[in-house]
């Protein structure tokens, strides 16, 4: 039916609108059955499939934003091989993740194994850290770190340290300065 109302008939009220969408309550359990009093009293908890075309708001009114959730959230899958979470965004102009928050001693991000280990966190700050929860530096990392340099880049803004790998045995580090000047030290692998 268009234009749906959503009711939650409380324990034992059976009063329903023809054009309201219920949820029944029966303790802490909801239960959702299309416009039918007596199979929500006895639906089974699972809810299949939902379309909305406005906006949900969870512990808060709807808002402009399609889903709005105020408290703690868990998204959690127990499907094995599955993917826990995956955002996607369509549009070339709009963010593909974007997180908000990181009050004083807090962080803006955490990152941890299945064991609940963190393996990586975002400060307030901006900074990072791999494998601690406590960056000093805008990257810090504890452990092995690789990266592949590139081949024959000239640093872009005064401060900029590039790393370069001239052949199999030599890697070369530029340094533009204050005054503008790019500078490099080469340094020889045996």
């Amino acid at each position: 039916m268009p234009n749906q109302k959503i009711s939650q008939l409380s324990d034992g009220n059976a009063a329903q609108a023809a054009d309201e969408f219920l949820i029944a309550r029966s303790g802490d359990n909801y239960r959702v059955a299309g416009t039918d009093v007596a199979a929500a009293a006895t639906a089974v908890g699972t809810l299949t499939g939902l379309h909305v075309s406005g906006s949900i708001g969870v512990g808060t009114a709807p808002t402009s934003n399609k889903l709005e959730v105020i408290g703690r959230t868990l998204v959690n899958s127990n499907v094995p091989d599955d993917t826990g979470v995956y955002l996607a965004n369509s549009s070339t102009t709009g963010f593909g993740l974007r997180l908000d928050g990181g009050g004083t001693g807090k962080y803006v991000a955490s990152i941890r194994n299945q064991a609940t280990t963190e393996i990586m966190r975002v400060n307030p700050n901006g900074s990072v850290g791999i494998g601690l929860s406590s960056p000093d530096y805008a990257l810090d990392v504890t452990g092995a770190v690789g990266f592949a340099p590139g081949a024959s880049v000239t640093p872009v803004k005064n401060g900029d340290v590039v790393i370069e790998a001239t052949n199999n045995t030599t890697l070369t580090f530029k340094l533009k300065g204050s005054d503008g000047v790019v500078r490099s030290a080469t340094l020889t692998l045996t």
